[in-house]
Formats: structure tokens, sequence, C-alpha cells
């Protein structure tokens, strides 16, 4: 039960369902697909024994290992973000939120995470990232491996993102970003999305009250990154950065 609007969200094998009515599903894209993610579950919780590849992606990991209190990572997804990496320490006085709006998602993850003894310090929720289900200044730590891209008008998240954090936290965050005044990024400004060029989000991050403390280029390439979303809409550079930020 919501104390604010009074409205009661159900309880699915753990998982709270904390999405409104007339919330906008339309990063949701796992209804029918619970076999497979059945499957890939137990594999990206395996993978992340050898898949670190960077020194980046281990100060990524170790950044997020720094913190005491909760970890959301935010659209987790099938692959769970970096999650398994931040939580194979098994350290206690950390706990990570793992998010998706995607309700078969967070099921399999919760049920996975209980067989294999890490349901005390990790827990599944659903909900929409535009619309955080935490107080202000109450979260110490987001991450998120290029799952605020996935969002729709993902503006608006990065803006929750910096009302749950407290002045201090921290925002980890993997972003594809494509070339300045290239027919990508007109088109991802146009319907509300940051991650159109590196001067557009580092912009936006800025004037919600972040500090950007280090941005690298983790990979590039050409041409069509994502063949689900058709991006970039031409032949253009894009390239995955690794931005560490702190709420001011």
């Amino acid at each position: 039960m919501c104390s604010r609007c009074g409205r009661a969200f159900p309880v699915k094998d753990e998982v709270p369902i904390l999405v409104p009515p007339g919330t906008s599903m339309d990063g949701a894209r796992w209804e029918g697909k619970e076999a497979e993610i059945a499957e890939w579950v137990p594999r990206h919780f395996a993978k992340p024994q050898w898949s670190i590849r960077s020194s980046l992606e281990r100060d990524f990991i170790t950044a997020a290992q720094a913190t005491q209190g909760i970890v959301l990572d935010v659209a987790s997804g099938p692959a769970g973000s970096f999650c398994v990496q931040v939580m194979s320490d098994g350290r206690t006085d950390r706990v990570l939120a793992m998010s998706d709006l995607g309700t078969p998602v967070m099921l399999a993850w919760r049920k996975h995470l209980r067989q294999v003894g890490w349901g005390d310090r990790c827990s599944n929720l659903v909900f929409d990232a535009r619309r955080m289900p935490f107080r202000d200044g109450s979260v110490a730590t987001i991450a998120s491996a290029l799952g605020f891209g996935n969002i729709t008008r993902n503006k608006l998240a990065y803006a929750d993102a910096a009302r749950v954090l407290p002045p201090g936290g921290r925002m980890l965050d993997v972003v594809r970003l494509y070339e300045e005044g290239g027919p990508t990024q007109r088109h991802l400004v146009k319907v509300g999305h940051a991650g159109a060029a590196w001067s557009d989000y580092a912009a936006l991050l800025e004037g919600l009250g972040f500090a950007i403390q280090r941005s690298e280029v983790a990979c590039t390439g050409r041409g069509k990154s994502d063949p689900g979303d058709g991006l970039p809409l031409g032949d253009e550079v894009w390239e995955h950065r690794m931005v560490f930020a702190v709420r001011r």
C-alpha cells in the first residue's frame, strides 16, 4: 500500500509490481517470452565469471561495490546489467535492487537469485523508471548498463534518478551515443531521448545537478548497432560510453 496515494500494488512471488494504472508499457517487451527468459537468466548469472573485458568495466563495478546502502539497477533486463559482478563479493552492507518494467524478467531473476542463495542481498522490483517508487534522496547509487536507453522518453527517467539520489549519491551509466549533427541525434532529441550525442547527454546531466567525474568510450562501431530498434538511422558512428557522475 502506497502511503502517499493510498493505492495497493500486488506482490507476485516476492516481486512487487509497482506499476500505476495508465502507465505506458512501451518498454515492457517480455510478455510471452517466459520460456526464453527462464533460460537466459541462469546463463547471464554464470557468464560474469569470465566476461569482464577491460579495466574500465572493473572500475565501474568497483565504484558500485563501494556503496553502503541501496544500489538500484535501472532496466536490468534478462542480461542483468553488471548486477552479478557487483554482488559477487558477498558483502552484506549493500542491497542490490534490480528493476525492469517487464514483470516476467523480474520474476525469473527473483526465482534464480533465491535458488543460488542471493535472495537476502538482492531484491527485484517491477516499475516505470520514469516514476521510481523511492523517496527523495533515498538511493545511494544508481547503475545501468544501457538500460536507460531502452526507456522511451528517458529524459524523464534521468530526472527521477536525480530526485532519488542524495547529494553525493552516484550514478554509473553505460550509454549509447551517436554522431553530433547526424540524423539519429536530431531524431532522438525530438522524441525526448537523452542518449543522442555526447553534448546532449552531458548537458542533461549537468542541468539535473550531476557533476560528471569521468567519461570514457568503452567501444565504438558504425551502422546498425541494434537491429531491434533500427539505430542509428544512417551509416553513422556510434559509441558506448561509461559515465561516472555524482549528484551535487
